[in-house]
């Protein structure tokens, strides 16, 4: 029964309020957050460079100690790159 007095039996349907998605919305707070900690990652491995340089040129390094400057090395390599790929991250 429907009359023009009363509401119709099913309300229409009306658009649902939407978030912000993750593309169109960053936060300006967590985009220096991520490129400070990038930056913080990217230290190390640029201090090791020259220091390795300076070692192994005036003789203080030699072939014996190469295996132990890989152990140490690798792990500052990551985190280089880590820092790298968190400060391209943020200002994408």
């Amino acid at each position: 029964m429907n009359s023009p007095h009363l509401p119709p039996e099913q309300p229409p349907d009306l658009p649902t309020p939407s978030r912000p998605t993750s593309e169109g919305f960053r936060s300006g707070c967590g985009t220096v957050l991520l490129g400070l900690l990038g930056f913080v990652l990217i230290l190390p491995g640029l201090c090791s460079i020259p220091f390795t340089f300076a070692m192994s040129t005036s003789g203080i390094m030699s072939w014996r100690d190469v295996p132990a400057f890989v152990l140490v090395g690798i792990p500052i390599a990551l985190l280089f790159f880590l820092g790298v790929k968190l400060i391209l991250r943020a200002f994408r």
